[in-house]
């Protein structure tokens, strides 16, 4: 509950008002592009794909390790992206979106089930690990590609 509490941010700026305010101060307009995608990257859009429809075929212990472990990569990812956040001059209003999630530790609050669940049922453990390995490789070297 803590995690949904604070993705959705019922005290405060849920984490995708943050990530609007972060794409205003550079002129980009998220109300419109998370229809069109006019500007989302073709293997950005195939690996959001690919994320929905490997959970919509998979389990209830396999969704919950995937969920687990791309909750752990979360810190490592956001840590690299508030640096990139700051180069590119983010002010500070923009970069709460960044720091919040390289500081928050949602997994965690996922660690406990993901134990009974290991416990019961490691091959879907093993499962949605390995398929998060995989499909973050895939992005991040398809990443460096386009940037390259």
């Amino acid at each position: 509950m803590d995690n949904i509490s604070e993705e959705f941010s019922l005290r405060s700026l849920s984490h995708e008002e943050l990530y609007f305010k972060f794409a205003d101060e550079f002129g980009v307009d998220l109300n419109s592009e998370t229809i069109t995608e006019e500007n989302y990257l073709p293997f950005l859009k195939k690996f959001n794909k690919s994320h929905t429809d490997f959970l919509l075929t998979e389990g209830w212990n396999t969704k919950w390790a995937t969920f687990s472990a791309y909750e752990k990569l979360d810190n490592v990812d956001y840590k690299n992206l508030l640096n990139l956040a700051k180069n590119i001059g983010t002010s500070a209003k923009g970069m709460v979106f960044f720091r919040v999630h390289s500081e928050a530790n949602h997994h965690d609050s996922t660690s406990q089930l993901l134990q009974k669940i290991w416990e019961t049922d490691p091959e879907s453990v093993k499962i949605g690990f390995e398929f998060i390995a995989k499909h973050q490789l895939e992005m991040w070297k398809e990443l460096e590609v386009e940037l390259s």
